[in-house]
């Protein structure tokens, strides 16, 4: 399944734990937006230890489910969009 994540994390260390995570699952598409594409049992794994990545009085993530017709909707423009790879992305 593809997911959309996205964070907001105050502190530079935890913000760099969550970035290399996310990095070892899929590519980023803006400063704090990646995309990964995993199987159900990979992707509860991964949130769980963004949960521990960081703190949840002072952070957050968010994911969203991509479906087929996410996919073929997206739209993208500039150069960040030109570097990226061929196929479905969001940006």
């Amino acid at each position: 399944m593809r997911m959309l994540i996205s964070y907001d994390i105050a502190s530079q260390r935890r913000r760099r734990r969550v970035v290399h995570l996310l990095e070892g699952h899929g590519h980023r598409v803006q400063e704090s937006v990646f995309i990964v594409d995993l199987r159900e049992a990979q992707w509860r794994q991964l949130a769980a230890l963004l949960d521990r990545a960081i703190d949840l009085r002072a952070d957050q993530w968010r994911a969203w489910r991509m479906c087929a017709d996410d996919q073929a909707d997206e739209m993208q423009a500039g150069l960040a969009a030109a570097l990226e790879p061929v196929g479905p992305q969001i940006v």
